[in-house]
């Protein structure tokens, strides 16, 4: 299980960087059945699979992502 984690906090620091954004990957990888939602980092499949081809505005995107999913289903994906 994955700590409490605070990702509005997480999602406006990783959107703030200058240059390199950084991945929300947690190391769990376990998408939720009812979600389609990584448990880790709040992140779709293809989002995961994506992120390593995504420009950096992309992948500051996907963070805006997770903060909305984080805030609208607590802390569970």
């Amino acid at each position: 299980m994955v700590a409490m984690i605070d990702w509005a906090q997480r999602a406006t620091e990783a959107q703030n960087q200058q240059g390199h954004v950084p991945s929300p990957c947690m190391s769990v990888c376990i998408m939720g059945q009812d979600s389609g939602l990584c448990t880790g980092c709040w992140r779709t499949l293809d989002e995961i699979a994506a992120w390593s081809t995504l420009s950096e505005a992309g992948k500051r995107s996907i963070w805006a992502q997770i903060a909305r999913r984080a805030a609208l289903q607590g802390d569970k994906p």
